[in-house]
């Protein structure tokens, strides 16, 4: 399993800079949203698995992984966690890398006991493949659907007519064998899906979630929370843009904020460029280690010795990964629909997501947490009175 957990975390590094092959149609990648959904992520699979494994093989073929043992092994691990992916889907007679083209994740209900689901996954999936999984699982057969035992068969798999395969709650499954999974009101932020696009994220806050965030928000995040109806983050091949949707009381609002945004997404990229020749710099101030007062293991000073050794390189590789040309970046208000959107393009402008992804993700986690309650110190304990003089004897 170590050699999975490598691999995974590689692939958020990996993101793709080109499609791979023909992608699918926003038609059918947005097939299937349930009315009722609140949260959906679209994704061309296949340009994600491609870009990735590019990525992989241009860091598993560099000079520096084969120059010691331990990034030797460390390489074999990367492979060995592809490997055991394809291996674990190749017995049901699927290929990832290959047979996967977009998947699409619909969710609502998140705030009841048992939030709702409808993953729909389209490409070349053999019906084997969803005979094999249901075997595996113990899912029993009810006319087009496989049940599965958990949730009191409320968890159903199906193949719709155009071959895609359909997972999740019962009724949102069946909606959508019966062609009536559309979401009209998530519409306006489902359209940022294009075919430049290799992943989507909407969101739309239901009332109910604004409520609780007025009751469980720190004072100064209840404002903004409060002016958000819904977003739509899109992630493509050249860049990425983040529409908001929000009232017109708040536009000026989130105007400022979004600008603020694209010029972080602009500053990102000079200070990782920076970064990269700062960590080169430490390294040739190190060379050679041999003559360096450490407390590294052997192993560990034979991995940095080959880092050292081969700064250049990982320099190149990492600054073509993750510099490139400085992105632009674009603030548009529309006052009709009250939203702001945000466009980031250059070829590493997607890259720049990942410290946004991050220092967003913690606002919003700290926002919900409970303020910490400061206990005051408990006051000294009184001083006994001193004992009253006993009376004289008479």
């Amino acid at each position: 399993m170590a050699g999975m957990m490598e691999f995974f975390w590689l692939f958020l590094l990996f993101l793709p800079t080109q499609p791979a092959g023909r992608p699918a149609t926003p038609a059918q990648v947005l097939k299937y949203v349930p009315p009722e959904a609140v949260l959906v992520v679209a994704t061309d699979v296949a340009s994600l698995s491609h870009g990735m494994n590019q990525g992989l093989d241009e860091l598993l073929d560099a000079k520096f992984m084969k120059s010691t043992e331990a990034l030797v092994q460390a390489g074999a691990m990367i492979t060995q966690g592809r490997d055991q992916l394809k291996a674990q889907t190749a017995k049901y007679g699927l290929d990832p890398f290959k047979d996967i083209r977009w998947a699409t994740v619909s969710m609502g209900g998140l705030q009841g006991p048992e939030p709702k689901l409808l993953a729909a996954v389209g490409g070349k999936i053999p019906a084997k493949t969803l005979q094999a999984l249901a075997a595996d699982a113990g899912a029993k057969q009810e006319g087009a659907l496989w049940v599965f035992p958990e949730k009191g068969g409320q968890f159903v798999m199906a193949r719709a007519k155009d071959s895609t395969v359909l997972a999740g709650s019962r009724d949102w499954v069946e909606l959508a064998l019966a062609g009536k999974a559309r979401c009209p009101a998530m519409k306006p932020l489902l359209a940022r899906f294009d075919r430049k696009t290799f992943m989507l994220i909407a969101f739309q806050v239901t009332d109910q979630m604004r409520a609780d965030w007025q009751a469980d928000a720190d004072w100064e995040a209840r404002p903004l929370l409060g002016s958000l109806k819904g977003l739509a983050l899109q992630m493509g091949y050249t860049g990425w843009s983040l529409k908001v949707v929000t009232d017109a009381k708040n536009l000026a609002v989130w105007q400022d904020l979004l600008y603020g945004l694209g010029r972080l997404a602009a500053a990102t990229r000079e200070a990782t460029d920076g970064m990269l020749f700062i960590a080169k710099g430490v390294l040739a101030s190190l060379d050679p280690i041999a003559d360096q007062k450490h407390d590294l293991s052997p192993e560990d000073t034979k991995i940095f010795a080959a880092l050292i050794a081969h700064r250049d390189e990982l320099h190149k590789l990492l600054a073509k990964r993750f510099v490139g040309p400085a992105p632009k970046t674009k603030v548009m208000a529309n006052k009709r629909q009250a939203s702001v959107t945000l466009d980031v393009t250059g070829r590493t402008g997607a890259l720049t997501l990942i410290p946004f992804g991050a220092g967003m993700g913690a606002y919003f986690l700290a926002a919900r947490q409970e303020p910490a309650v400061i206990q005051a110190p408990a006051p000294p304990p009184a001083e006994a009175p001193d004992e009253a003089p006993a009376p004289p004897a008479p």
